[in-house]
């Protein structure tokens, strides 16, 4: 039995086969991820009906310009904002993964970690009266 979808450009000269559960997989999470972002729009101090709030992300007419305002202004920044550093950290930890050939890997492998450790403990102690915004700035460098 072939579980394989074999996929080839007709301009490009690349062609890979793909598992023909992988599209039905990709396919469910999506549509997961989407009705998880629709239900976590609702949720507030004031609910809003997700039908309503499907209508204002597809900008379709509301009557309500209160709940537009909520959902385009307060909550999807924050919900988009929210979904892209979890898919970033997924990433990271993704290639982290690929490049130690562990599938238990940590930034601490690496040494990510113990980078930003020194680079903060060198900034407190070489310059002691710095404020406390620029310890995140010398943890990134220091990484």
């Amino acid at each position: 039995m072939n579980t394989w979808l074999t996929f080839s450009a007709l301009k490009i000269p690349l062609s890979f086969p793909l598992d023909k559960r992988v599209p039905i997989v990709l396919g469910s999470l999506i549509i997961i991820t989407l009705f998880v972002i629709i239900i976590s729009l609702c949720q507030g101090e004031t609910f809003i009906n997700p039908i309503e709030v499907s209508q204002i992300i597809l900008g379709l007419d509301t009557n309500n310009i209160e709940d537009a305002f909520i959902i385009k202004t307060l909550r999807l920044p924050r919900t988009l904002i929210a979904w892209l550093v979890g898919a970033g950290l997924a990433i990271a930890g993704t290639i982290t993964q690929g490049i130690t050939r562990n599938p238990l890997a940590a930034p601490s492998i690496i040494g990510v970690n113990a980078g930003a450790v020194l680079a903060v403990v060198s900034l407190l102690i070489l310059v002691p009266s710095s404020s406390m915004e620029i310890v995140p700035i010398a943890a990134f460098l220091g990484d």
